[in-house]
């Protein structure tokens, strides 16, 4: 076996392997380690005063914490088992159980009131808290902001200056979109108008430069047409010039009498 500190200092016999009918033939009494010693007495004693006068002002009666802050009735419970001659029996263990006549009301109180027990005994042992307080010294807050007049003037000029740059950048942006759209607007009133060759410039590779670029195409094919059409009428005409002439001719001849018509 080995002796083990636990985290409240206690000192606690842990047995070694897995046999845990090896605490029943030791000649110590192991149950003796887990009684309260006597400031551990002391200090529960002192809270179950507390907890006892909380639950007395509720009408309530007291209850025995024990050193888990748990409260019940100690049943002595023990094992009956067959001991060698040469090892002395085990003096019966007390084992702590719940009382099971309290309600779940009477739970909660006395939960309660072991709560506010434990914060009223540990009162002097913790430190208040630090409270901070925002305003002036007589307590009174101030509300919103004290600006002095530089103050207001530098975040009033910050502000007027965010505002110019902001319209700028807008009226820039603007500028920059508009004027392809005036461009396109007047070349198709151009073209409405009768002219061949109305193209706008291709400023960039964004929607409106591809707009743009659309728009110059459709006014070149709209002139090659123009061109042939133009092309087309004048070989018509050509073709067409030497047999009228003809047709004319006699046209006249036959009206001069020189010629005599065909009936």
């Amino acid at each position: 076996s080995d002796v083990v500190v636990g985290p409240s200092g206690r000192p606690r016999v842990q047995m070694v392997g897995n046999d845990p009918e090896r605490a029943l033939y030791t000649k110590c009494e192991l149950s003796d380690l887990d009684a309260p010693t006597r400031t551990e007495r002391k200090a529960l004693d002192a809270l179950n005063g507390l907890a006892d006068a909380c639950l007395k002002r509720q009408g309530r009666e007291g209850v025995r914490l024990n050193r888990g802050l748990y409260w019940g009735k100690e049943i002595a419970v023990t094992e009956p088992r067959q001991l060698p001659s040469d090892v002395r029996e085990a003096r019966p263990v007390p084992a702590v159980e719940p009382p099971r006549e309290f309600t779940g009301e009477d739970d909660r109180a006395i939960a309660s009131c072991v709560g506010t027990a434990r914060s009223e005994q540990l009162s002097s042992y913790v430190a208040s808290p630090a409270l901070l307080f925002i305003g002036d010294e007589g307590g009174a807050t101030v509300p919103g902001f004290d600006l002095s007049p530089a103050n207001t003037a530098k975040i009033a000029g910050a502000a007027a200056l965010v505002l110019a740059l902001t319209v700028g950048a807008s009226v820039l942006a603007g500028a920059r979109l508009v004027r392809p759209l005036h461009a396109l607007t007047g070349a198709a009133q151009r073209m409405r108008d009768g002219e061949e060759h109305a193209s706008v410039p291709v400023r960039g590779d964004d929607e409106i430069g591809r707009l743009a670029a659309a728009f110059n195409d459709m006014s070149a094919h709209r002139a090659r047409l123009e061109e042939q059409r133009k092309a087309m009428v004048s070989d018509v005409a050509h073709e067409l010039r030497t047999p009228l002439s003809n047709i004319r001719g006699w046209l006249e001849a036959a009206q001069d009498g020189l010629a005599d018509p065909d009936p």
